[in-house]
């Protein structure tokens, strides 16, 4: 991912976090990532997109800890299911990510809500 990228998504995640998801505007992102609009559009077509993005980093860490978790053990022991298990809930809480999914529970974007509840 590239620096601009990055840029945007840690000023969304933050806002998001901060102000919600419904009560956080392009213009606000664009702001406090301290970029143009052209650039946001470049990388993102919306902010729903971006979110998108947001919580797709959230499931690739949680997926590559999983991963990491399972490498040389029993794949049928307990307790490396329960750690697997327990990972996502880890990687959402160091992320603050919990605060988000509560903004696009309140959102009435149905495509939002389709893709993560």
């Amino acid at each position: 991912m590239n620096k601009r990228k990055r840029q945007i998504i840690t000023a969304a995640r933050e806002l998001f976090i901060e102000k919600g998801f419904l009560d956080t505007s392009i213009n606000d992102i664009i702001n406090a990532a301290k970029i143009s609009k052209g650039t946001f559009y470049n990388h993102f077509t919306s902010k729903n997109e971006c979110l998108i993005a947001i919580l797709d980093e959230g499931r690739e860490e949680a997926s590559n800890r999983r991963h990491e978790l399972i490498y040389g053990k029993d794949p049928t022991d307990l307790e490396v299911l329960t750690q697997q298990v327990a990972v996502l809930m880890y990687v959402n809480r160091e992320h603050n990510l919990v605060q988000i999914f509560e903004s696009i529970f309140q959102s009435r974007d149905k495509e939002l809500k389709k893709n993560y509840y």
